[in-house]
């Protein structure tokens, strides 16, 4: 386990579909040794969406919107 993760080390992961959504995420639960809860970093380009409507089951979200 590393205590600290530089977000540029994070493992990415980019998704698009279409030309209405995109987004890069940074993983950083897993490289941080987390098991029990996961965390990331989103990054939507401007006039593009994340993610299509969707919902999440017994999880708690909570989100920092930055810019």
């Amino acid at each position: 386990m590393k205590p600290i993760l530089n977000l540029a080390d994070a493992p990415l992961i980019e998704e698009s579909h279409g030309d209405r959504f995109e987004a890069r995420m940074r993983r950083l639960a897993h490289p941080l040794g987390a098991t029990r809860i996961g965390s990331n970093v989103t990054s939507v380009p401007p006039g593009k969406a994340a993610f299509p409507a969707h919902h999440h089951f017994a999880n708690r979200s909570e989100e920092r919107r930055v810019g």
